[in-house]
């Protein structure tokens, strides 16, 4: 991404620690996330028991048996929800619905993106596509839409709903309308169209971000090294070397990794333009009213209040942080004080690198991944009493090796859910850090509670034989972020598995995730786990404060670039005809917004694979951390240990899921009515502006 602040900071310079050598004792917990590979083995049985002890998935061929056993059931229950039109209980039948295709479907496109056996990760995809088949039929069953209609309708049958089923109803009807059933034919027959179409065009787009550009030879200027492959006349680009201390070569290679493909910038405004016409055949004046209909902002004039006065607030801060830079740059380039687009990460990273004085290298040794594990764990076990317990897997219950399972104990509830760490990068897996539920936690007929399971993505060096895994400070932060939606799917407890956990509005589902970040690297929380991973010896008090304030240099410009993201993503999934090339439109909003001036040529937007996956939402980013900073600075800056706090916002925020409108949870924790306004203020007082 063009203008994306490393969350990685790099440092340079050189400590050591002393050399008093202190035994290190590890819990079972870090002990097992530290191990090498050659020490990870075990005796186990022999019975296969298939991935995540689903017997069918002993083997790829399972899928299918799978698929063809989930299409029977739903079609059972959509019988059942058809008769059910009289009866509160259609909601839920429509939940086991949900629940039966989740469980298949969703662990589908999990090992399709992370299982190394290409057998599998084809039968996932198989299965994942004939699933999807199955949903586009379900989602133009008249039959069942009306059912449901008629129920939540019906004053006799809705009077018998409590509000947290009338809720989840209308969630599914609203899920159902935005398929289109409720129009006539030929409308709904474009809006299923329409679907397809943006499901197509967003896959390719999302994958062509990360290709290399082909850029052509003669573009290049011959006094400037080429670090890429040259094939012929043609370089392909695959990065912008944001980081070479080489100032020509980082401006062309971030001209060549951005110039415009044509062929990308087609594939993007064909899905902008789709997702527009079905908004608008739904009845919505714009995709962005679509999309923000169930969040927290809920419409986009509430967003580009919110985005708008963010940057005013902004502009005198980032402009500060922008002129040290400039001072940099001009000590180092003999005059020149101008900053453009491939200086920020170099000079970013430089100059905390050169004021803090922090060696990465050396500092991660003090957080090794059993270190990092065991300090999640006593957060944890103080927030919630939560335990986190390694449990070994059963033979083919992982997809490889080096994946770990962790039982989620409460210390008087018992097990509360499954996390499975696939932590360590290798070929063929996603690159990217992020979680998956794979079972959603729900209240079942018998009366127990259908226990949640998770998986954790993350992309960690693996351990050496000389060495546990090492991470950097982003990756310490990106483990706790993780671990925040993790615990959101593991403490929840609702009645529908539809709204468990993360399923919920995006502006709400960040916020536990973006609040770990603020537990990550608060001093007193480091003092409890950040140990040398040989020594055992604690990490300085010193480095802990240089560590501290390091994380405060160029909040300012950091927040600027998010607000600037989420204002294109605004404007891109807006009113359309845009009247221009999304790349024109960029540069308009580019030097409207953001204090670099916009590089000609160029179209970052092409490599933003967040209009893929967040369109019309990138905005949550910001303002999940403008919620997450209140709710910090109100019950966990005085004590990031509070276990009255850790209570409250379990009860209040994370036991509810989506299960509630994300407004009303936080304005219940907050004890007030939250406004952008507030929210902008909050931004403010995090970032100390």
């Amino acid at each position: 991404m063009a203008l994306v602040l490393s969350k990685r900071t790099i440092f340079s310079q050189q400590w050591f620690i002393k050399k008093q050598i202190v035994p290190r004792t590890l819990t079972r917990l870090a002990g097992v996330f530290n191990k090498c590979f050659a020490e990870n083995s075990k005796t186990l049985p022999s019975e296969n028991v298939g991935i995540l002890g689903i017997p069918e998935l002993k083997s790829p061929e399972g899928f299918y048996l799978m698929k063809e056993s989930v299409i029977r059931k739903c079609s059972s229950l959509i019988e059942e929800a058809i008769r059910s039109k009289n009866s509160p209980n259609i909601v839920s039948v429509f939940d086991e619905i949900s629940d039966e295709l989740c469980k298949v479907a969703d662990l589908a496109e999990f090992l399709r993106l992370t299982h190394p056996s290409k057998s599998f990760s084809r039968a996932a995809e198989e299965t994942s596509l004939g699933l999807g088949a199955f949903v586009e039929q379900l989602n133009t069953n008249i039959d069942l839409y009306h059912a449901l209609k008629h129920a939540l309708s019906d004053k006799d049958v809705s009077g018998q709903m409590d509000d947290v089923t009338k809720h989840v109803g209308n969630l599914f009807l609203f899920d159902f309308e935005q398929s289109g059933i409720h129009l006539e034919r030929e409308k709904r027959e474009r809006a299923v169209k329409l679907h397809e179409m943006i499901l197509a065009f967003g896959a390719e787009f999302s994958h062509n971000t990360s290709a290399p550009n082909i850029y052509p030879l003669k573009k290049w200027p011959a006094d400037v090294t080429i670090p890429f492959k040259v094939s012929g006349n043609e370089i392909l680009v695959s990065s912008p070397s944001s980081e070479s201390a080489n100032s020509d070569l980082r401006k062309e290679a971030y001209k060549a990794f951005y110039a415009q493909a044509d062929g990308q910038l087609a594939i993007l405004e064909n899905l902008l333009a789709c997702r527009n016409q079905l908004a608008n055949l739904l009845g919505f004046e714009s995709y962005s009213h679509r999309a923000l209909k169930s969040t927290m902002a809920q419409n986009p004039e509430t967003v580009e209040a919110f985005l708008s006065d963010s940057l005013s607030l902004l502009r005198d801060s980032t402009q500060t942080e922008l002129d040290i830079i400039s001072g940099w740059k001009s000590n180092e380039n003999e005059g020149d004080t101008g900053v453009h687009m491939w200086d920020i990460r170099y000079y970013t990273s430089k100059i905390i690198s050169e004021s803090f004085t922090l060696s990465a290298a050396k500092l991660s040794e003090y957080f090794s991944l059993g270190a990092c594990m065991d300090g999640l764990n006593m957060l944890f076990t103080d927030l919630y009493g939560v335990h986190l317990n390694h449990v070994d897997a059963d033979p083919g219950e992982v997809w490889s090796d080096d994946v770990q399972k962790l039982e989620v104990r409460h210390e008087s509830e018992g097990v509360l859910g499954y996390i499975y760490c696939d932590f360590f990068s290798r070929p063929g897996k996603i690159n990217q850090d992020c979680h998956f539920t794979i079972r959603g936690g729900k209240q079942q007929k018998d009366g127990r509670y259908q226990l949640p399971v998770v998986c954790l993505v993350c992309n960690f060096p693996p351990p050496t034989k000389l060495a546990p895994p090492l991470l950097t400070i982003g990756m310490v932060e990106n483990l706790f972020h993780e671990m925040g939606h993790a615990m959101h799917s593991m403490l929840a407890r609702t009645r529908y598995q539809h709204v468990t956990g993360t399923r919920c509005s995006t502006d709400f589902a960040e916020v536990p995730s973006v609040l770990m970040e603020s537990f990550a690297l608060d001093p007193r929380v480091l003092r409890r786990f950040a140990k040398h991973y040989a020594t055992g010896q604690s990490l300085s008090e010193e480095f802990i404060e240089k560590l501290h304030l390091s994380r405060t240099m160029f909040t300012s410009l950091e927040a600027t670039t998010q607000a600037f993201y989420a204002i294109v993503d605004q404007v891109f999934h807006g009113k359309h005809p845009l009247g221009k090339s999304t790349t024109s439109v960029l540069a308009h909003l580019h030097n409207a917004y953001f204090p670099i001036p916009y590089v000609k040529g160029t179209a970052w937007q092409l490599r933003f694979s967040h209009f893929h996956s967040y369109g019309a939402k990138y905005y949550s980013y910001l303002w999940s951390k403008a919620v997450a900073a209140l709710i910090w600075s109100r019950f966990f800056k005085e004590n990031p240990f509070c276990r009255e706090s850790g209570e409250r916002f379990r009860r209040i925020m994370l036991a509810h899921g989506g299960g509630k409108p994300p407004q009303l949870l936080v304005n219940e924790m907050l004890d007030e009515e939250i406004s952008p306004r507030e929210l902008v203020k909050s931004l403010r007082n995090e970032l100390k502006i």
